[in-house]
């Protein structure tokens, strides 16, 4: 299990009241969170519970626990979900798992009215993986606060349901989290669903089969430096990161195990990529997905578009679970593709060298720009 950092500037949650503690059961720690005193806003890493299948609710609520948290119900506890909406909180997450019969249709007066959402995951092959799970983070209207529910298994066809509960069922829009629990082999997918087009009834049907995709192993790790320094991981695709074990947010372990898939960016299944967007000349998907905590790695990726020395280029990232750009307007919303600095070609014409380095380890694309790099 790698090592969670509890400093970690991720995924922001609305209190009301004072620390709470949170256990992750599978590294057997307790991690106290603490606010600042003139602030109900904190932060804290999401990042070391990803790898565990589902994320721990900071407001009381683990998959498969023993929390009693009833089907179809938030798993709130003293600071539950209704508060969180009374503030105009930004994040919560609640437990979607129950029967469906259970539920009570949601009244909304804005928003489309959710009960369940369902869809398939299959490989870049069309088979199942069986550790596959489903998760649907929704923006409520009309609060718009932000919710992700608990993550549901695959069953032998690859389909899985997520059950929303009340305080989460008028929805303003949707974004899908596709993974697996089997990190790092597999790179999270973060597609926005049509929430008003696609949903039948209560049920959002989800009409695309998601993809998930299967990362390499590097093609050369530097042995792990000291937690001061940076070592070079080159993935495939020759993409090289000079990365930095300390800042990795699900903990230093992470360096030896990251890796990444590179893809050709007209494959289908990239959901996220915008329909008129630049044309990508390169991209790659990383697992375990990780925030890089107050720095940014650089980069230099092969020139193999041969473009000419001093061409200017466009980076992008795409927002996933706490993924900020902290120096360069904050978070990143999830499932959006979004510029974050740029790069040349070097003199040589070998490499592309970033202005402004890697982020987060989610997806990474560049695309040639006309507009001077940063």
């Amino acid at each position: 299990m790698l090592a969670p950092n509890a400093n970690t500037i991720s995924q922001r949650v609305t209190r009301l009241y004072g620390p709470r503690t949170m256990l992750d059961k599978h590294a057997n720690q307790r991690l106290t969170m603490e606010h600042p005193m003139n602030s109900i806003v904190f932060h804290f890493s999401v990042f070391a519970l990803l790898a565990s299948g589902a994320l721990l609710s900071v407001i009381g609520c683990q998959p498969d626990d023993d929390s009693g948290c009833e089907p179809g119900e938030s798993c709130a506890a003293d600071a539950g979900a209704d508060s969180i909406a009374e503030t105009g909180g930004d994040v919560s997450e609640t437990d979607g798992q129950g029967d469906a019969s259970d539920l009570i249709p949601p009244s909304c007066e804005v928003g489309t009215p959710l009960m369940t959402v369902s869809g398939r995951v299959l490989d870049e092959n069309g088979n199942v993986v069986p550790t596959a799970r489903g998760q649907v983070c929704v923006r409520t209207a009309p609060e718009n606060n932000l919710i992700c529910l608990r993550p549901e298994p695959v069953d032998a066809e690859g389909r899985f349901v997520v059950q929303v509960p009340s305080n989460a069922g008028c929805v303003a829009s949707a974004v899908m989290r596709i993974f697996s629990i089997d990190e790092p082999a597999w790179t999270p997918m973060y597609c926005e669903a049509e929430v008003s087009e696609w949903t039948v009834g209560y049920d959002l049907q989800l009409p695309e089969t998601y993809v998930l995709w299967e990362t390499r192993e590097a093609i050369a790790r530097a042995d792990r430096p000291a937690d001061d320094e940076r070592g070079t991981v080159t993935f495939e695709g020759g993409l090289q990161v000079d990365i930095r074990p300390s800042a990795l947010a699900l903990g230093t372990d992470t360096y030896d195990v990251i890796r990444a898939r590179a893809l050709d960016p007209s494959s289908d299944g990239l959901c996220f990529l915008p329909v008129e967007g630049p044309e990508l000349l390169g991209l790659w998907g990383f697992g375990p997905e990780s925030n890089v905590n107050d720095e940014l790695f650089p980069i230099r990726i092969p020139n193999t578009a041969n473009l000419a020395p001093s061409t200017a280029i466009d980076l992008f990232v795409l927002g996933g679970l706490g993924t900020t750009t902290t120096r360069f307007g904050g978070g990143v919303e999830e499932g959006r593709w979004e510029r974050f600095g740029g790069g040349t070609v070097d003199e040589t014409g070998e490499f592309i060298v970033s202005d402004q380095g890697m982020p987060a380890f989610t997806w990474f694309g560049y695309a040639a720009s006309e507009v001077a790099p940063d």
